[in-house]
């Protein structure tokens, strides 16, 4: 007998029941209340429709007068089809579901095509997007600057006479880049820093101002920032952390465990992709520099003044760590990329 519990179709109400062979040569099955005994129906076995085997998760029979049947009781279930139908077989998913070998191959193929999709799919898709993306969608990011202004910036501190020497140094090297609409801006407020927004401002903070010692180097950072701007670095984080965050949830498929599981995941493919960032940026930084014939090393320099000016290395001197969990490359292979930019350009 196959007991689990019983839904007419016409209210709400459960009775507890039991589905049991009447007459096999018939295949008749007997409905009856495990209760009282009392006889709910009788249907002919090829009239049932009952859902396919999906691990433990309860089987559903659906009767031919509408009601509904609800079990756990699986393998019993099973044992009446191969009883009652010629042939019948377990259902193919059942058999997949529960072959170990095929588990743990199946398990291995998902994360390598996880694996592949986030580190070599995504940030492809991502670049396409960015670089393909209409216009007004870029100057939604107008905005930004009155953001940080009114939140995190303050006013810059350096004489005007100093804005405008810097201006001066700086446009001939935004002029070439006048497609990026490069806006240069001076603040303070966040210490030794420059950034580059979406919309094309470029910030230079006065603490960084202060700490080069030559105009190469301020200028190798602003070839840094033009870099950022030049391969839409802001758009395709913000897409690629996106998707991201969408393939781990549909292959956890549980919203309760996605701040757990799906978060880890998504931060430490987020530095990875903050890190190739970086490495593009400054990879620009060094042709630029070359083509305008700067000095190479001005670039080396000015980044170890900044980890020396931060007194640490982003997440300190964490060894194997460090390189895994940082959002820039470490500065010695800063260092190592001049070094091999230099070679391969004599």
């Amino acid at each position: 007998m196959i007991t689990g519990y019983y839904l007419d179709g016409k209210t709400s109400n459960r009775t507890s029941v039991g589905l049991d062979i009447f007459n096999r040569s018939t295949a008749m099955l007997v409905l009856s209340d495990v209760n009282n005994n009392a006889e709910l129906g009788r249907y002919n076995f090829a009239d049932i429709k009952i859902s396919s085997r999906l691990g433990n998760t309860p089987r559903e029979l659906y009767l031919p007068d509408g009601g509904l049947l609800v079990s756990e009781q699986n393998q019993q279930i099973d044992d009446m089809i191969k009883a009652l139908k010629a042939g019948a077989t377990v259902s193919l998913m059942h058999r997949l579901e529960s072959h170990f070998g095929l588990i743990t191959v199946s398990l291995a193929i998902a994360l390598v095509v996880t694996w592949l999709t986030i580190s070599q799919g995504i940030p492809r898709m991502a670049n396409s997007l960015a670089h393909n993306m209409p216009a007004v969608m870029v100057d939604q990011f107008d905005t930004q600057m009155k953001v940080l202004d009114s939140a995190i910036f303050e006013q810059s501190e350096l004489t005007q006479q100093e804005q405008d020497n810097l201006r001066e140094l700086f446009q001939p090297y935004l002029d070439q880049h006048s497609n990026l609409n490069p806006v240069l801006h001076f603040r303070t407020g966040i210490g030794v820093n420059a950034l580059a927004l979406p919309g094309g401002d470029i910030v230079f903070t006065d603490e960084l101002i202060k700490l080069a010692d030559s105009d190469d180097q301020l200028i190798s950072v602003l070839f840094h920032e033009l870099g950022h701007l030049e391969q839409r670095h802001f758009l395709r984080r913000t897409l690629q952390n996106s998707m991201t965050a969408i393939l781990l949830l549909f292959v956890v498929g549980d919203l309760e465990t996605l701040d757990l599981v799906v978060g880890i995941p998504a931060v430490i493919a987020d530095l990875s992709y903050s890190r190739d960032f970086e490495r593009e940026a400054d990879l620009f930084a060094l042709e630029q520099m070359h083509r305008t014939g700067l000095d190479l090393d001005a670039f080396g320099a000015i980044m170890l003044r900044m980890v020396e000016a931060d007194g640490n290395e982003e997440l300190g001197q964490m060894d194997a760590l460090e390189g895994f969990l940082s959002t820039h490359p470490k500065t010695e292979d800063r260092a190592a990329m001049v070094e091999q930019f230099r070679s391969e350009w004599r």
